[in-house]
């Protein structure tokens, strides 16, 4: 549901929408979409729709206030650069307008925290009508299922944008989900059909031992929303009914049309998949690109360390699992707690494992204690699966080089996310707010940049480039040498096309190591299930690797000479091990190694 606004709805009724998709129609019975849509027309019933059209007003008011900059904005840029009293007029007026502007974001964030209070209020309101119409059990099955129903359609689609990237499509969207349907379910994706009453939401695993008010969110969790929900019980006479069955052909067909050409764009060529091609190549990519669900745990995170493990039991397992977890939950935790301690989440208090605390008392030490033993039984699960993956395979030298792989593609990934992602978004933050007061702003950023820049160089030196010649494309290969060869960017100014080729090269670097670290991890995990192996040949270049660097220091000198690059940078000479044009044009490049779900 949604409403026209407008500065004149603050005066006029506000006109009402609502629009359905058609994947609501999918497991779900009739009775499931009545009370959905009762939902919506109890939105439609509540006087706070004029509340939401004159807050939209007033927060387009106040932001253009806050963060809009203007031409008032570049003439007290060019008055405060002025001598005199120019320059006196420029700094005293920009300093008002300062103040003025975090006054108005100081009130924009507290009026968004009420406005998010209420609104979901406003959603336990119109499930109570939802629920008189059609009872509280339809109505939590219907929530139910929308969760299950989210989760497959984003897989789905995902599957879809992975065609497109290759020139390919369905012909009919609809017909590709349902032949899908069958491969999501058997990887536990949790579809329901439409005779069947859902009772309680998927629960993804262990739960955070933080709680906070969820003074952002405009919606109370699926939980929070059944829990509330009145307890009202009515009678289902009639016989449940499949939703689809309510959408003519011509609808859905229309639909998957315009769904399609959306995706495809208007100027792409895109061949069109017949369907035994689509099963076929669906099926070959779950079983190159996804982890099996008894194994996803312990594969789909940062492998931490293997500490030597005896023991000959067979480490996958419940128990095991269920630490696994338990250990990623806590890292997620701390950053939460730690984010509470430093005073980002704006409450007094929040609850952490069953008690309350007051942010002046946050229980980081009790936590880190918490995660430090779940650590160790994590390197000791993760030592146990190394073994059991040597105790399986007749290629040790293979296994050992995957487990090199993975720590080698974490390391970088890792320290980019930390040291790089966060500090991006920070930068094009402040590039796009265009909130440069002055010189000595100006000054700032471009030396920020700068350090940006050379932080990345250093990265770029350290990349393995000789191992990661199936991972990327000769384009990229080619642009991070330039990068890396090219002298300082920002030494005389900010450059757009430099700040975007800089955050491109950094996109690369984790997409690569990302393909690297996955691919390592399918051979681990096709070896502990006695499959076949993916493709290995990116292993083979990890153990030459070794057996060089085996060798006495005058003979790698000596084999390197030929096949090292020198570069003369502005940060000294680089002496690289580089992969050739011929060696990154080998069989060792394939597509499937590009794949990413």
């Amino acid at each position: 549901m949604f409403f026209n606004t407008g500065f004149w709805n603050i005066f006029f009724p506000v006109r009402k929408n609502l629009a359905i998709g058609l994947g609501l129609f999918a497991s779900t019975n009739v009775e499931e979409v009545r009370s959905i849509i009762a939902h919506e027309f109890g939105h439609f019933a509540q006087s706070s729709m004029r509340v939401g059209a004159i807050l939209y007003v007033a927060n387009k008011v106040i932001t253009d206030l806050a963060y809009r900059r203007d031409k008032l904005d570049s003439l007290m840029l060019r008055w405060r650069l002025e001598d005199g009293i120019w320059g006196f007029w420029g700094k005293t007026t920009q300093s008002v307008v300062i103040k003025f502007r975090n006054l108005m974001d100081a009130l924009f964030r507290s009026q968004q925290r009420n406005y998010m209070k209420l609104s979901r209020q406003m959603e336990y309101d119109a499930d109570a009508v939802a629920c008189r119409l059609v009872g509280k059990e339809i109505f939590t099955s219907a929530l139910c299922k929308i969760q299950q129903n989210s989760k497959a359609f984003d897989f789905y689609n995902r599957i879809l944008g992975n065609l497109l990237n290759q020139g390919q499509i369905v012909s009919d969207y609809w017909k590709g989900y349902n032949l899908t349907v069958p491969d999501m379910k058997a990887m536990d994706f949790h579809i329901s059909t439409y005779d069947r009453v859902e009772t309680s939401p998927y629960d993804e695993g262990v739960h955070s031992r933080v709680i906070i008010e969820e003074i952002w969110e405009s919606h109370p969790s699926i939980h929070k929303r059944i829990e509330q929900a009145p307890d009202i019980e009515i009678k289902q006479v009639k016989k449940s009914m499949l939703a689809w069955d309510l959408v003519s052909d011509t609808l859905k067909a229309q639909v998957s049309d315009a769904i399609l050409k959306q995706a495809k764009g208007d100027n792409t060529p895109i061949k069109e998949l017949n369907w035994d091609n689509y099963k076929k190549m669906f099926e070959q990519k779950i079983e190159m690109s996804i982890f099996p669900n008894e194994i996803e745990p312990f594969f789909n995170r940062m492998i931490i360390g293997l500490s030597k493990v005896t023991s000959a039991d067979n480490p996958i397992n419940d128990l095991n699992r269920k630490v696994i977890m338990e250990y990623e939950q806590a890292i997620s935790d701390m950053t939460t707690l730690d984010a509470l301690y430093k005073g980002k989440v704006p409450v007094k208090y929040f609850i952490y494992n069953g008690r309350e605390y007051n942010v002046e008392n946050v229980p980081i030490d009790e936590h880190r204690q918490y995660l430090e033993s779940l650590t160790e039984q994590a390197k000791s699960i993760d030592g146990a699966i190394r073994a059991l993956a040597l105790s399986k395979t007749q290629n040790v030298e293979l296994i050992e080089a995957a487990y090199d792989a993975i720590f080698y593609s974490q390391s970088i990934t890792e320290r980019i996310s930390n040291d790089f992602l966060t500090v991006k978004q920070d930068i094009i933050k402040e590039l796009n707010a265009a909130n440069i007061s002055g010189e000595e702003d100006f000054e700032s950023l471009k030396d920020w940049l700068d350090s940006y820049e050379t932080a990345l160089k250093d990265v770029l030196k350290s990349l393995k480039y000789r191992q990661l010649v199936p991972f990327m494309s000769k384009e990229e290969h080619e642009h991070m040498i330039g990068f890396l060869d090219a002298s300082r960017s920002f030494f005389n100014g900010i450059n757009g096309d430099a700040v975007n080729h800089m955050f491109a090269v950094t996109d690369w670097i984790m997409s690569i190591h990302d393909n690297m670290n996955h691919a390592a991890k399918m051979v681990i995990v096709n070896t502990l299930l006695d499959k076949e192996l993916p493709e290995t040949d990116f292993l083979k270049l990890w153990i030459a690797q070794e057996q060089t660097e085996a060798k006495s220091e005058d003979d790698t000198h000596e084999e390197d000479c030929k096949e090292r690059v020198v570069i003369d940078s502005p940060h000294g000479i680089l002496n690289l091990a580089i992969p050739t044009d011929e060696e990154i044009d080998t069989v060792y490049y394939q597509e499937w190694f590009r794949y990413r779900m």
